[in-house]
C-alpha cells in the first residue's frame, strides 16, 4: 500500500485510529511526507507487515499503530527515532532514562513498560504523545520547558506516578492524560496551560493540591471526578 498524498484535492494528513486493523494481507506500507498522524491501532494486527517507510513529517503515533506486525518486532535499537524525531519505540532495560537530545516528540515508547521510573525530558521535545506512558511503572517525569502538548492517555493508568512537572509552555492537557493516577497527590499547573481535557485527572484519588492558572479557559467535563482535592 503507498498512502497517495491527496485524495479528490484534499490534502491527507492523518490516518484514522484503526485504519488497516488486521489486514493480514499487507506486506509494504509507504506513507508520504504529507501526513502528520497516525492514529491508534491504525496497522494493528497486520501480521504480514514487514516493510514500512514512514514520511519526514510524521509527529505523532498513536498507541498499538502497528502492533503485532514483523516490522514492528524487526526495529531493535534502544532508542527508535521515526518521521519528524518521533520516539516510537524503547528497547532498553533501563529504570532510570534521559530522553535523547534529538528526540521532538514522544511516541507510545514506554507504553506498558513495566521497567521505567524516572525520566528525563530535555528541552527539545515539544509533545508528549497519546499512550506515551500508558499503564507504565513510571513514578517521576521531569518536563523540559518547551513541551507545549500532554497528549491523550499519555500518562494514564501510571499508578505509581507520584511526581511530574507542568512546565509554562504546556498550552493542551488532553483527554485522559493524568487518568488512574492514583498515587499522584499534588500538581502545579504551568501558567501557559489553557485546556484540560475531558477526564484529564479523573480518579487520581490522592490528589489534594491542584494549581489551576488564570491561563486556563476551558476545563472539559470530569477533569477532575472522583479526587480529593
Amino acid at each position: 500500500v503507498t498512502i497517495p498524498e491527496d485524495i479528490e484535492g484534499n490534502k491527507v494528513v492523518a490516518i484514522a485510529p484503526g485504519s488497516f486493523v488486521f489486514n493480514t494481507s499487507l506486506t509494504s506500507l509507504s506513507i508520504p511526507d504529507t501526513v502528520e498522524i497516525i492514529g491508534e491501532m491504525a496497522f494493528d494486527g497486520c501480521t504480514s507487515l514487514s516493510s514500512v517507510k514512514i514520511g519526514k513529517n510524521v509527529w505523532s503515533i498513536g498507541p498499538d499503530a502497528f502492533n503485532e506486525s514483523p516490522w514492528h518486532s524487526s526495529l531493535t535499537d534502544e532508542f527508535v527515532i521515526l518521521g519528524d524525531s518521533v520516539l516510537y519505540k524503547y528497547n532498553g532495560n533501563a529504570a532510570c532514562v534521559t530522553i535523547p537530545e534529538s528526540v521532538k516528540h514522544i511516541g507510545p515508547a514506554f507504553y506498558e513498560n513495566e521497567r521505567i521510573c524516572d525520566v528525563e525530558i530535555g528541552d527539545g521535545v515539544y509533545t508528549i504523545g497519546s499512550g506515551a506512558f500508558l499503564f507504565s511503572s513510571v513514578s517521576r517525569v521531569s518536563l523540559g520547558n518547551n513541551i507545549i502538548l500532554i497528549d491523550n492517555y499519555a500518562f494514564q493508568g501510571c499508578e505509581k506516578l507520584v511526581y511530574v512537572n507542568i512546565p509554562d509552555s504546556v498550552k493542551t492537557i488532553s483527554h485522559f492524560a493524568f487518568y488512574g493516577c492514583v498515587s499522584l497527590g499534588s500538581v502545579k499547573i504551568g501558567h501557559g496551560v489553557e485546556t484540560l481535557g475531558i477526564s484529564a485527572f479523573h480518579s487520581c484519588s490522592r490528589l489534594r493540591y491542584v494549581t489551576i492558572p488564570k491561563s486556563v479557559k476551558k476545563i472539559d467535563m470530569n477533569a477532575f471526578k472522583d479526587v480529593n482535592n
